[in-house]
């Protein structure tokens, strides 16, 4: 960790520089089974630590961690991602990685390293942002699959978006009423009549599909 300047592993023993995670570290890096890797900056101050298991096959993720051990922060999202597609380490799904919006994508044709909003299979999309609805952040318009996913499992998080289709803020004014961000969210397009669901009579506001004008 002093050598590094970023707290990798602390000893049991500083004095004797034994035991704990900093044992561990040290002999794993001596028997050439972990390899560690520093992002600084021109001031030579750390601000990532990737630690990577050296396998039979290939390398794996150990740790990406930023300050105060958690996931590097999203201004360093583009080195990290850089330097994953430079090494390839194995296609497997990592916390540290998806916690700052990073993943492997392994359908077909678009296999590889990347960000999340570039994820081509929706279904992927949802089971990663379903642990980590943080990265709404980056989808200001999203499918409407996802906004159900939101409703149903973190409905605050539905303030991240700017847009929120018309059924979904219907459903949600009904669960959460009088919430102030479903007419920002959802437009002033609403309606106070009953309505119906299969054959069942709702009452409450009903927000309608904006309707363009022609020009």
């Amino acid at each position: 960790s002093w050598h590094m300047q970023h707290c990798v592993g602390d000893f049991e023993n500083k004095g004797a520089l034994s035991g704990g995670y900093g044992d561990y570290y040290a002999r794993q890096i001596e028997q050439q089974k972990l390899r560690l890797f520093s992002l600084r900056d021109g001031n030579n101050i750390p601000h990532v630590t990737i630690s990577l298991v050296v396998g039979n096959n290939g390398l794996s993720i150990d740790q990406i961690k930023g300050k105060q051990n958690r996931h590097p922060i999203k201004k360093y999202a583009n080195d990290v991602l850089s330097l994953l597609r430079h090494l390839q380490p194995l296609p497997e799904r990592h916390a540290d990685c998806e916690e700052m919006g990073i993943v492997y994508e392994a359908t077909p044709e678009y296999s590889g390293w990347k960000f999340i909003t570039h994820i081509h299979d929706l279904n992927f999309l949802l089971n990663v942002l379903h642990d980590n609805f943080h990265l709404m952040e980056h989808f200001p318009t999203p499918p409407v699959a996802l906004q159900w996913l939101l409703l149903h499992s973190a409905p605050e998080a539905l303030r991240y978006l700017q847009v929120v289709d018309p059924n979904v803020a219907t459903a949600a004014e009904m669960l959460f009423p009088r919430h102030e961000w479903h007419p920002t969210l959802a437009g002033k397009n609403t309606s106070s009549e009953p309505f119906e669901i299969e054959s069942l009579t709702l009452q409450t506001t009903r927000y309608l599909p904006v309707i363009k004008e022609v020009q």
